[in-house]
C-alpha cells in the first residue's frame, strides 16, 4: 500500500519528489545578488568574507592569473552587506552574492543556480594562493583524466601543500619527507586530525619547503598531467568540477550556520557509492595558507614577513600592499 501511494504521489505531484525537495531546501535563503555575469561556460566561485589579512595576496593572484573566458562570482555567507568586497567585485566586473545565512554550501548552490550557462566550475577559498597558468593547467588535467577509459572522474584538485592527502606528495618531490617525519611524526594520509591539518608549526614548515612558491610551482610542473587518486575525504579548498556532478548530488548539502565540511563528506560518500575518482594533480602546485587550527600561528609568520605570499616576480620590486589593520 505504501509503495503504491508513493508511486501515485511521484506521478501526480512531481514537486513532492525527494530530489526536488532537497534542491529547494539547499537553495532557499535570503540573499543579495549583484549580477555581472557574461553567460560564460566556465564559472569561478570565490568564497570570501572572513580572512581579511589574506585578501591583498589572494586577490592579486586572481587578478593576475585569471583568464578572460571565466565568469566570476564571489559568495559571502553570513553577510547582509560587505562594502569592501562589494567594491572589489564592482572594480573587477565580478558578480557577488551576499547570503544572509552563514552556510557556505548553500551560498555555492545559489551561485551555481544563478549561472545557468556554467558547465565547468572552479571553487576557491579565500586562503588559496594560485600560481601562474593555474586555470589552464587544471582544465588540461581535467580533460586528460576524463579521457581515461579506466575510471570515471568526480572532480580535479591541485597539488595543495597544506592538505591531509597531498602534503606528502609535495614533501616527496622536495625530498623533505625525512625532516617532516623527524619533527611531526609519520606521513599519515587523512583529511583531518593530523599535524598537517592541526599544527601551526607544521604549516610553517610546509610553507618554508615550497618558498618561493612561484619558482617551486614552475619547477614541479612537468606538463605531463600526472596525478594520483585520493582514496578518502578530501579538503576542497580548491577544486574543479562539472555542473553535472553538482546536479547528481542534488546540490551541495549544508549543516547549521558556520558548520564546515559537510559537502566534503557528501562528495566522499557519493564517490564511494558511484565509483568516482578524486583526481589530485601531482604537479600543479598551489598554496593553502592554513587550516583553522593553524591560522593564528600562520598570521604570526605573515606579520613577520609577507614575502612568501607575494607573487615571485614582485618579490624584489614593489611589494603587494599590506592590509590595513581592522
Amino acid at each position: 500500500m505504501f509503495k503504491e501511494l508513493r508511486y501515485l504521489l511521484r506521478k501526480y505531484f512531481p514537486f513532492l519528489r525527494k530530489e526536488r525537495i532537497q534542491r529547494v531546501l539547499r537553495t532557499r535563503s535570503t540573499f543579495r545578488f549583484s549580477d555581472r555575469q557574461a553567460g560564460k561556460s566556465k564559472l569561478l566561485i570565490l568564497v570570501c568574507g572572513y580572512k581579511r589579512p589574506l585578501w591583498p595576496y589572494f586577490f592579486n593572484r586572481i587578478e593576475q592569473f585569471l583568464p578572460k573566458d571565466w565568469d566570476v562570482c564571489m559568495v559571502c555567507p553570513g553577510f547582509t552587506k560587505h562594502p569592501e568586497l562589494e567594491k572589489k567585485c564592482e572594480e573587477n566586473g565580478w558578480s557577488i552574492i551576499l547570503c544572509y545565512q552563514n552556510k557556505i554550501s548553500k551560498a555555492k548552490n545559489i551561485a551555481i543556480l544563478n549561472h545557468p550557462k556554467a558547465e565547468l566550475i572552479m571553487k576557491l577559498d579565500e586562503d588559496i594562493m594560485i600560481t601562474e597558468d593555474f586555470f589552464g593547467r587544471m582544465i588540461a588535467l581535467h580533460e586528460h583524466a576524463e579521457a581515461s577509459p579506466e575510471m570515471d572522474v568526480a572532480y580535479v584538485a591541485p597539488l595543495l601543500h597544506i592538505n591531509g592527502y597531498s602534503y606528502h606528495r609535495v614533501l616527496d618531490q622536495l625530498n623533505a619527507e625525512a625532516e617532516y617525519k623527524s619533527k611531526f611524526g609519520p606521513l599519515k594520509s587523512a583529511c583531518v586530525d593530523i599535524p598537517a591539518w592541526s599544527d601551526p608549526e607544521a604549516a610553517v614548515f610546509l610553507w618554508d619547503q615550497i618558498a618561493p612558491i612561484d619558482e617551486t610551482a614552475e619547477r614541479l610542473y612537468r606538463n605531463q598531467n600526472e596525478f594520483t587518486v585520493c582514496p578518502h575525504r578530501f579538503s576542497i579548498g580548491a577544486f574543479l568540477f562539472k555542473r553535472s556532478l553538482w546536479e547528481d548530488l542534488n546540490y551541495f548539502k549544508h549543516g547549521p550556520d558556520g558548520y564546515l565540511g559537510i559537502e566534503e563528506i557528501q562528495l566522499a560518500e557519493h564517490c564511494a557509492a558511484e565509483s568516482l575518482h578524486v583526481v589530485v594533480s601531482d604537479e600543479i602546485l598551489v598554496g593553502h595558507f592554513s587550516f583553522g587550527p593553524q591560522y593564528n600561528g600562520m598570521l604570526e609568520k605573515l606579520n613577520e614577513d609577507d614575502s612568501f605570499l607575494r607573487i615571485g616576480s614582485r618579490a624584489s620590486g614593489s611589494p603587494v600592499a599590506r592590509p590595513s589593520q581592522a
